[in-house]
């Protein structure tokens, strides 16, 4: 997703996607749903300052562990 610099909305809802979530993703996005797929282990912290213009994140329905990333508190 490195190249992917004007990507601003991604939607990957109910695609049966595994493993970790991503830690990089373009700083861009302002829209992500990631909801009904089988992700597991935490939330990267990393997203709180790679992606300041995030506005809208969908995650509900998967495996996910952990508490929300305190760098997270600056989004949206």
């Amino acid at each position: 997703f490195g190249r992917l610099t004007a990507l601003n909305v991604l939607w990957l809802p109910s695609n049966k996607l595994t493993g970790s979530l991503p830690i990089y993703l373009p700083s861009s996005i302002q829209s992500l749903d990631l909801t009904s797929n089988n992700f597991t282990g935490t939330l990267p912290s990393s997203w709180g300052d790679e992606m300041p213009d995030l506005l809208w994140l969908g995650l509900s329905n998967n495996q996910l562990t952990g508490s929300i990333p305190s760098s997270w508190q600056g989004l949206g």
